[in-house]
């Protein structure tokens, strides 16, 4: 397994990491304190150390980012200041998503290793940091702060077009709902003859789901939760309700259609807003955790539902028809 400091002594050497490497490090996954976790942690750390200690007055993050930018460095200006601002939680993560740089692993080790550098540590001292980032990483993972729930709690999504929702996080146009870009994502339409009624969103070994529906007045994903769960059973599968970020949610084990017996796990994910609900179908290896992944949690909590466009409701609980291409 691939520990946080030969992440950092990979890319010192080589100026970049593997794709294995990456893979290893689990960049996005927040259940655990994995490599790529500290990673991120450590920079953070180091930052936060060196806003506090700047003298006379604190320095901005951009005066402290600027110190760490070389020719060799994989990403702009802009995109460091913005990777760093999400890093200390001051910037939706979804600005991470701006560019294939900002956001990912190469990107936050190379500039943990220019801070490395900059400072001129001994082995024994960028050893302490990562250590200091592990035990944060570990706290944080192990306290209940992962798990309160964020469902349209004022400060997050899934937004109604009519509420304030942050614009400057990039969505893609498709019709009723925009949904966040992320450049390492993919996007998949399903279809229901000629209407498209759902979205399916692929990256590493996972796929979420969203499909938007008209709900009347009294409509709520309580009533529709109920009903997946006596279905899910009658179907031979297991349902179990818990309480996560994303909210009241079902966590299923469902019969594999091959004949097998074997049972896969999904979780349906759900809120209602103004007229409308929507339902998230997460399947593989990210819905194996309790805690999702940060890639899960921004595309469920920053999608935007707009119907103003969109037809009269054939009736209540009728899907809603979708726009393919994205604009």
């Amino acid at each position: 397994m691939t520990d946080a400091r030969s992440l950092l002594d990979e890319y010192a050497t080589n100026g970049r990491l593997s794709p294995e490497t990456v893979a290893q490090a689990k960049f996005g996954a927040i259940s655990e304190s994995s490599p790529a976790l500290v990673i991120s942690c450590a920079y953070a750390l180091w930052v936060t150390q060196h806003l506090s200690g700047a003298k006379p007055a604190p320095a901005s993050v951009g005066e402290v980012v600027a110190d760490l930018l070389s020719a060799d460095l994989p990403l702009s200006a802009e995109d460091a200041v913005t990777l760093t601002m999400v890093l200390l939680g001051e910037a939706s993560f979804g600005m991470e998503a701006e560019s294939d740089s900002v956001g990912g692993l190469e990107a936050t080790t190379a500039l943990l290793w220019s801070a490395v550098r900059r400072d001129g540590l001994r082995e024994d001292e960028v050893d302490a940091l990562l250590s200091d980032a592990e035990a944060a990483c570990r706290e944080v993972v192990d306290s209940a702060e992962l798990m309160r729930p964020l469902v349209r709690d004022g400060a997050h999504g899934p937004w109604d077009a009519t509420e304030p929702f942050d614009p400057q996080v990039r969505r893609l146009a498709l019709g009723a709902l925009r949904v966040p870009d992320i450049n390492q994502v993919t996007l998949r339409p399903e279809q229901r003859g000629q209407d498209v009624e759902a979205v399916t969103f692929i990256f590493e070994k996972t796929a979420l789901q969203l499909q938007l529906f008209h709900a009347a007045e009294g409509g709520t994903w309580d009533d529709v939760r109920g009903r997946l769960s006596s279905q899910v059973l009658t179907a031979g599968g297991q349902a179990e309700e818990k309480v996560g970020a994303l909210g009241k949610e079902l966590d299923c084990m469902l019969p594999v259609r091959d004949g097998s017996g074997r049972l896969a796990r999904v979780r349906f994910l759900g809120c209602h807003g103004p007229g409308w609900l929507l339902r998230g179908v997460l399947r593989g290896d990210a819905a194996e955790s309790d805690v999702h992944h940060a890639y899960v949690r921004h595309l469920f909590l920053e999608t935007v539902v707009d119907l103003t466009s969109t037809p009269v409701a054939k009736s209540r609980g009728s899907a809603v028809p979708l726009r393919w291409p994205p604009r």
